[in-house]
């Protein structure tokens, strides 16, 4: 595993933890770069895949947990 692939999944789990322990979380992607001091990018791909696991949900502009 190199470098990006590691930081994507610590930002994974980082995101992970947050909306296990609030499953009433509801955030935006520049709210999320904000909180976990985040580039776009790196966000990005980390909430797209959760979206594609079926962790998470978009709905609008927010991301909830699915």
């Amino acid at each position: 595993m190199n470098t990006t692939n590691d930081a994507v999944a610590h930002v994974m789990r980082l995101i992970k933890d947050e909306y296990t322990e609030m499953p009433g979380q509801s955030l935006t992607m520049p709210q999320m770069q904000r909180l976990y001091n985040l580039y776009d990018t790196t966000c990005a791909v980390a909430v797209n895949q959760h979206v594609a696991d079926g962790f998470l949900a978009r709905r609008g502009r927010q991301y909830i947990r699915f």
